[in-house]
Formats: C-alpha cells, sequence, structure tokens
C-alpha cells in the first residue's frame, strides 16, 4: 500500500498534467469523477455502499483518469 504522500503525489502529477493539457475542461472532468467518489463514500456513510463499491469506484476513477490523461496527451479531445 502507498503512503499517503505518494498518492497525493500521484494524483496532483496527474491533475497538474491533464490541466496543462486540457485545461479548464479537463479539471471539470476530474472534478466529476471525484463528485462520484464522494457519492460512493457519503453512501458507505449511511450503509448503502459496501468497501467493495468503494474500491471498484477508486479503480474506475484511476482508469477515467488515465485515460484522460493520455487522450490530452495525444492531442484527442
Amino acid at each position: 500500500m502507498a503512503y499517503p504522500t505518494n498518492v497525493n503525489s500521484q494524483i496532483t502529477d496527474a491533475v497538474t498534467q491533464a490541466h496543462v493539457a486540457g485545461g479548464d475542461e479537463a479539471l471539470n472532468v476530474i472534478s466529476d469523477l471525484v463528485a462520484e467518489i464522494v457519492k460512493g463514500l457519503d453512501g458507505a456513510k449511511q450503509g448503502q455502499n459496501t468497501i467493495e463499491d468503494i474500491s471498484v469506484a477508486f479503480e474506475n476513477a484511476e482508469m477515467a483518469l488515465h485515460a484522460i490523461v493520455a487522450k490530452l496527451a495525444s492531442g484527442r479531445e
């Protein structure tokens, strides 16, 4: 398991790369991904979602973020 500072650095780097390549639109997409994770965490807090649901949400967000960075790096929208 990565230490929180390592994870924070990875997230910061990915968001910075996305913003440099795609500007505010890229940040809006990332914001939407984070909002989905927050909804999942809130659901877990209320007993509606399981840890597995939260894990899947994080994995999906990570894959989507990598896809966004790859698309932006290649110059496609």
